[in-house]
């Protein structure tokens, strides 16, 4: 699965800023289409360890699995 800024932001409900921050140094794995622009994505697997932590915690915290 691939995500994008815009998701991780939403995701963890935080600011794009922080998110762009936070992937300084982590390179996109690939670009998809969004309402047709082109857009930087990352797979969950290539996030830096912070952002899969805050992750992990945010869906348990809502309730996923």
């Amino acid at each position: 699965m691939n995500v994008t800024l815009t998701q991780l932001a939403a995701g963890l409900t935080c600011t794009k800023k922080s998110i762009r921050k936070a992937l300084e140094g982590t390179s996109p794995c690939t670009q998809i289409t969004v309402f047709g622009q082109k857009t930087n994505a990352w797979s969950l697997g290539s996030l830096p360890e912070s952002l899969r932590c805050r992750l992990t915690a945010a869906t348990r915290q809502r309730g996923y699995r």
